[in-house]
C-alpha cells in the first residue's frame, strides 16, 4: 500500500511540472477548423484536447493535494474553466465538468500536506475555495449569467444551455454553507463580497432560485391520499363480477393470441420438457366438415 501511495505522488509530482503546460492548453489550444452549428460559428471550438485537460483538472482536484491546489490558483486554471464555461453556452460536456470542479472545490476539506495540521487557526483556511469566490468572482458570474438568461428569454430568445448546471451549482454553493465540510468558510467569503453582491445573491437565493427548486421537483403522488385495499371494506360479491366467466374470456383471449401471433411456450422451453407438454387443446379442434353439397351449389349459382 506504500509503494501505491509513493506512485500516486510520484505522478502527482510529475503532472504539476506540467500544470503550466496543460493550463497554456486552455489559454491556447491547437489550432481547429472553425466549426459551423446551428445557432453560428465556434471559433475555436472547445475541442477534445482542452476538453481532456479539464476531465485531468477534475481528477486532480479530488486528490486534495496541497501544491497542486496551489499551483492552480496561481495559473488561475479554475478562472479560465469558467471564462470556457460561459462561453460555450451549449457544449453539456464542458458544462458537466464545470459543475463536478466546482462541487468538488466545495466539498474538499482543507488541502492536505504531508505535515499533520496541529494549528486550529489554520484550520478552515482554503486557498482555492477562497480563490474561486474571491478572484474567480463566482458569486457575481452566476448572477450575471441568471439576468442575461431571463432577459434573453423574455425577449423571446432561447433558454441558455448551461442553465440547468448553473442552477445545481448555485444550489451546491447554498448546501456548502449550510451543512458542508467548509460551511463556515463559504459563509465568511460570502459576507467579504461586495454589499451589493451579497443582496443580490441573497434575494436570488430566496428568490429565482427557490422557485426554480420547486418548479424542477417532481411530485412522485398526487397530494390525494392514497388508501390501501384493507382500508375499503367492499362486497365483490355483489358486483356482478363472476370469476368463472372471466377466466374462461381469459383463457381465449390467450388461445387467439397464440393463433395470431404464433407465440408458443414450447419454443422456450427446454428440449427435454417438449415431450411433457399438454395436448389438452386438441380436444378442442372441430373436426367435423359440412357436406351439405346441395345447399353449397344452389348458394354458388345464387351469386354466380
Amino acid at each position: 500500500r506504500s509503494s501505491d501511495l509513493s506512485v500516486s505522488k510520484s505522478v502527482l509530482e510529475a503532472i504539476k511540472a506540467r500544470l503550466k503546460s496543460f493550463h497554456d492548453l486552455l489559454v491556447d489550444p491547437p489550432k481547429t477548423n472553425v466549426m459551423k452549428t446551428t445557432w453560428g460559428l465556434l471559433d475555436p471550438p472547445v475541442g477534445n484536447t482542452r476538453l481532456n485537460v479539464i476531465r485531468l483538472v477534475c481528477s486532480l482536484l479530488q486528490t486534495n493535494t496541497n501544491n497542486i491546489n496551489l499551483e492552480l490558483v496561481e495559473l488561475n486554471t479554475i478562472g479560465v474553466i469558467l471564462d470556457m464555461f460561459f462561453k460555450y453556452i451549449w457544449n453539456n460536456f464542458l458544462h458537466t465538468q464545470v459543475e463536478i470542479c466546482i462541487a468538488l472545490i466545495l466539498a474538499s476539506p482543507l488541502e492536505s500536506t504531508d505535515d499533520k495540521i496541529t494549528n486550529e487557526e489554520t484550520i478552515g483556511e482554503n486557498l482555492l475555495l477562497t480563490h474561486v469566490f474571491l478572484k474567480c468572482q463566482l458569486v457575481e458570474r452566476i448572477l450575471d449569467a441568471w439576468d442575461m438568461n431571463e432577459k434573453k428569454q423574455s425577449d423571446g430568445g432561447r433558454r441558455h444551455g448551461y442553465m440547468g448546471h448553473l442552477t445545481r451549482i448555485a444550489n451546491c454553493i447554498v448546501h456548502s454553507s449550510e451543512k458542508g465540510p467548509n460551511n463556515m468558510l463559504v459563509q465568511h467569503v460570502v459576507k467579504e463580497l461586495p454589499n451589493d453582491i451579497r443582496e443580490r445573491w441573497e434575494v436570488f437565493c430566496t428568490g429565482p432560485l427557490n422557485e426554480t427548486n420547486k418548479k424542477n421537483t417532481v411530485d412522485l403522488v398526487t397530494a390525494r391520499h392514497i388508501h390501501s385495499s384493507s382500508d375499503d371494506e367492499i362486497d365483490f360479491k355483489d358486483t356482478g363480477f363472476s370469476q368463472d366467466s372471466s377466466l374462461q374470456q381469459i383463457q381465449q383471449m390467450t388461445s387467439n393470441f397464440i393463433d395470431q401471433f404464433g407465440f408458443n411456450d414450447e419454443k422456450f422451453a427446454d428440449q427435454d420438457d417438449i415431450g411433457n407438454v399438454s395436448f389438452d387443446r386438441v380436444s378442442d379442434i372441430n373436426f367435423t366438415l359440412n357436406t351439405n353439397e346441395s345447399a353449397n351449389i344452389a348458394l354458388f349459382e345464387a351469386y354466380c
